[in-house]
This record gives C-alpha cells, sequence and structure tokens, in this order.
C-alpha cells in the first residue's frame, strides 16, 4: 500500500487520501473501483450530498473528487471547502462529459482531461503534487 520516495528509499511516503462525491452512481463506483487499486492512494469515503461532504473533510482527505453539472465555473462548495481546508485539492468532473477541472487555493485551476483511467490517473497524481502556496 505505501510507496518509496525517489530522494529517501528508506522512507515510505503516505499514500494520496481520495474523497469521491456527487458523481453518477456508475461512474462513481467505477473512479472508486479505479482507487481503490492503486498502491499510492487510499479511497477515505464518498458521498452523495454537500452535507456529507462537509462532514468528511474533517477527516484528512487530500484530493476530493466532486461530480457537477458543471466543471467551470467553480462549483460554490469549492470556495467554501478550500477556504476552510487550504491543503485540499479538488477534481470537478462535469456531468455527463470528459471535462474536468482541478481548483486549489485561491481558486486557483487547470483543465485537465478524465476520458481514460490512465489519465485520471495521472491528473490525480499531478493535482496531489501541486504546491497550495505557489
Amino acid at each position: 500500500m505505501l510507496t518509496y520516495t525517489l530522494g529517501d528509499s528508506h522512507a515510505p511516503a503516505a499514500p494520496i487520501r481520495i474523497f469521491i462525491a456527487n458523481l453518477p452512481e456508475v461512474l462513481q463506483d467505477l473512479v472508486a473501483q479505479i482507487v481503490r487499486t492503486q498502491p499510492d492512494m487510499v479511497l477515505v469515503g464518498q458521498a452523495r450530498h454537500h452535507v456529507e461532504i462537509l462532514k468528511a473533510m474533517r477527516q484528512s482527505v487530500d484530493l476530493l473528487i466532486l461530480g457537477a453539472p458543471e466543471s467551470y465555473p467553480c462549483p460554490g462548495i469549492c470556495s467554501h471547502l478550500l477556504g476552510e481546508f487550504p491543503h485540499l485539492k479538488i477534481m470537478v468532473i462535469a456531468d455527463g462529459s470528459d471535462v474536468a477541472r482541478a481548483y486549489w487555493l485561491g481558486l486557483r485551476q487547470r483543465k485537465v482531461a478524465a476520458y481514460s483511467t490512465a489519465m485520471l490517473l495521472r491528473n490525480l497524481r499531478q493535482l496531489h503534487e501541486v504546491d497550495s502556496m505557489d
């Protein structure tokens, strides 16, 4: 379950803690399955409603995968979450689309592709590595 960093082969790297919310049921189940099979990721929970998301963020979450009607503009819950949890990164996946957008502190954002498992995983890992203070 743990991976090793390039700089220190003796220290295990902490897994990326991922929470999934508001995706259509089939997609949410698929993304959860994908995350569970990754050695450097751990699924810490899932939710279908904003209230559940807000409660869940009290635990340690690095990255939230959030479904929304559109990935841009940023869903309102994102600004609230990023204000409360500045280390959090959020990937918003538009309903019925392969368009996603990544958001982090200060509502910084970038458009990402999420149309394949490999692309989704690559984008999650890259987003996790973004320095919130840059």
